[in-house]
């Protein structure tokens, strides 16, 4: 990609441009069964083994029909209910898993559910879904029990068998109108726009690589990793970075209000947010967790972006604007000019740091082409809603 700044590479078409179309025999111009949204999960939550049982699934159902979350990802142990449930009472875990389809349906939350893509090394349980008939069968017992999506796991590398393992879940997903996302993977290239079924692509070093810098998971310093990421990793496509945590996969280096906004930063159509869900219910911020938006009409860079310095973007959805702010490693001030709202006056919801691990909230009243001036800790954040008067 070729751009004259930040904003033009945040806004280039060229993928899009390039892919091929959709197979009109498994997609069609409506596709309503394909509705992006914001999910839940349990993988990065706090509570041992009983983060993975049946009733913390449903505590987790229950927080998200009060924040208007639309999904709940099942994650990794649930097919081991049958051994793992204390009431499971000779129920499979289908039978299980149907109970808890049931129940999110009754609160008009849907259920996805995680599957390796392939056998994993000493698991004689699960046999992934490189067997066609194993894929098939699987798939249509999601559908016939109300599952609304897949995450898919451990794909780890883009040899030509994988890359058309891939296709064929693709496919196959369709074929049961299930949506999905792909973890432990290579990045986007183009995919979903052949198969708009596929919302993201894990393919990012992400929250869930808290706590390995030093081991499996090394890398640079949090808050310029991720002040670099939106101009460079999500230029492929959306990733699967599960953001949003205040507590263990809360890097240090960031703060508070740097994981509130991170949620309209690392912008996906599947936005799995890794926060347990008494931290979400609490937060100061809770109005900008259940509102959140993850399609967005228009996104603009501002200038004062530099890549691992500061990541600063505006998104508009419908006649609301969001500025989300991620500072580096340096302390600083900075003063953004709001020259991309409309002319006219504005009611502004923001959120700031106090210390590192609070959140603060406000609202003011601005006018537009006006400039923000705002003091940003190392590894800080700033969020702000604006609202026409």
């Amino acid at each position: 990609m070729l751009a004259d700044d930040l904003n033009g590479l945040v806004n280039n078409k060229i993928i899009s441009q390039v892919c091929d179309k959709p197979d009109n025999a498994l997609f069609s111009d409506s596709n309503e069964w394909i509705k992006p949204g914001r999910a839940v999960f349990t993988w990065l939550t706090e509570g041992g083994v009983e983060r993975l049982s049946v009733a913390n699934h449903k505590k987790y159902i229950d927080g998200c029909a009060e924040l208007g979350i639309e999904s709940v990802v099942v994650d990794d142990g649930w097919e081991n209910w049958a051994q793992t449930e204390k009431e499971a009472n000779g129920r499979d875990k289908w039978a299980m898993l149907k109970e808890l389809v049931e129940y999110a349906d009754s609160k008009n939350v849907n259920i996805w559910v995680w599957r390796p893509s392939s056998p994993r090394y000493g698991n004689r349980s699960d046999i992934g879904l490189v067997d066609p008939e194993e894929r098939a069968s699987f798939m249509a017992k999601c559908a016939e029990i109300g599952v609304k999506g897949l995450k898919i796991d451990f794909f780890h590398t883009e040899n030509l068998f994988t890359v058309r393992l891939m296709e064929e879940i693709l496919k196959d997903a369709a074929k049961e109108k299930l949506m999905v996302i792909f973890h432990g993977v290579n990045k986007p290239a183009g995919e979903s726009f052949k198969y708009p079924n596929l919302l993201a692509k894990e393919a990012v070093r992400g929250l869930e690589c808290v706590g390995g810098e030093s081991s499996w998971a090394p890398g640079p310093a949090w808050p310029f990793h991720n002040t670099v990421l939106p101009f460079t990793r999500w230029l492929a496509g959306p990733a699967d970075y599960t953001p949003l945590n205040f507590r263990a996969f809360c890097p240090e280096a960031v703060t508070f209000t740097h994981q509130l906004a991170s949620i309209y930063m690392f912008t996906s159509p599947m936005l799995i947010l890794a926060a347990d869900m008494e931290d979400m219910l609490k937060c100061p911020g809770r109005r900008f967790i259940e509102e959140v938006p993850v399609v967005w009409d228009e996104n603009y860079v501002l200038p004062e972006s530099k890549i691992g310095n500061l990541a600063a973007i505006a998104r508009r959805k419908g006649d609301i604007w969001y500025l989300s702010v991620l500072n580096g490693e340096q302390e600083k001030s900075v003063s953004l000019n709001l020259n991309f709202l409309p002319e006219g006056k504005y009611k502004m919801v923001i959120a700031y740091d106090k210390g590192r691990k609070e959140i603060l909230m406000d609202t003011k009243t601005i006018k537009s082409k006006k400039s923000l001036n705002i003091k940003l800790q190392s590894g800080g954040g700033y969020l702000a809603r604006f609202e026409r008067i």
